[in-house]
């Protein structure tokens, strides 16, 4: 850096009036300051996250559509997290760079001409222990796993006690649904409660006197599911026209000539740091000390590896 502020504790104001002088951190300053911050007793902090109560709702996929800044090129993504997610890195290049820092967003991965790649998969199989797996609709991909969706399937068996039903309506307190007619082996796949309708599907000779068949396929119809890859077979790619959902997951920021994978968490923790703070605020009210979290600055702010 031009000017000599290399010390803990440097104002966010006195950065951004430096920043807007033109002036940036070099990665020799940098490494000085994660020299100290190393150096520094860790402070106080709140233990434990605070109380919260609220309900997530499944978002709706759209269509998004991403112009390559490079070379111009369009790539169509179906997704209900890529517009708010770019959003997010980009916004915090910016307020970094408005810091001192000399950081930008590497969005190569989101092109498909200037990283090929397998496209989207729109559906699949998922694999069961019964060996009749659901077909299920892939609607994102996010921190490892695919959010799906099932597709009604026809002619789904599962099974209940008899004594639980009558003339098709559940008259127990609740009474489990599972996918075979020994309680010792068939795993339960649902709860059904007083009141609840039942199709009782015809008996065969070989069906145990206390349980019944039911038709299953109503509890597929739109069930959300987070499952990890290999938990799908027979995927289908439909016509290969949308971009994988996980390239948004591989964004990198460059900073001081180094390309570091970026994560959702790297803003923060690098604003916390170029303004002087000791704790790290995230999740709802979690805190860590700073020093917590020299691994990765190092891995952001230190000399690039030879």
């Amino acid at each position: 850096m031009k000017s000599k502020m290399s010390q803990i504790g440097i104002g966010l104001a006195a950065l951004s009036a430096l920043a807007a002088e033109g002036k940036d951190f070099d990665r020799a300053e940098l490494n000085a300051m994660l020299d100290k911050l190393a150096a520094s007793p860790e402070p106080k902090v709140r233990r434990g996250p605070q109380a919260t109560c609220y309900s997530m709702a499944m978002p709706r996929p759209e269509e998004c559509i991403y112009k390559c800044p490079k070379c111009g090129a369009v790539t169509k993504y179906f997704n209900a997290h890529f517009n708010n997610t770019l959003a997010f890195y980009r916004d915090g290049a910016v307020q970094l760079k408005a810091l001192g820092l000399d950081i930008s967003l590497d969005e190569s991965s989101l092109c498909q001409v200037c990283t090929p790649g397998q496209p989207k998969p729109v559906s699949g199989y998922l694999k069961t222990d019964a060996g009749n797996g659901e077909k299920v609709r892939i609607i994102n991909y996010r921190d490892g796993r695919y959010i799906v969706r099932v597709i009604k399937r026809e002619n789904v068996v599962e099974w209940i006690e008899r004594k639980a039903v009558s003339n098709d309506v559940v008259v127990a307190n609740h009474v489990y649904v599972r996918i075979s007619p020994d309680p010792e082996s068939g795993a339960v796949v649902h709860t059904l409660f007083r009141g609840d309708s039942v199709k009782m599907l015809p008996r065969v000779p070989e069906d145990p006197e206390d349980m019944i068949r039911i038709d299953a396929s109503p509890f597929y119809l739109g069930k959300w599911m987070r499952v990890l890859p290999e938990e799908l077979t027979d995927i289908d790619y439909g016509d290969g026209s949308l971009a994988s959902d996980d390239r948004i997951d591989n964004l990198h920021w460059i900073i001081c000539g180094k390309r570091v994978k970026a994560q959702r968490s790297d803003v923060e923790i690098l604003k916390t740091f170029l303004s002087g703070g000791l704790v790290y605020h995230f999740g709802h009210g979690e805190e860590m000390p700073m020093q917590r979290q020299l691994p990765r600055l190092r891995e952001l702010l230190g000399e690039p590896k030879k």
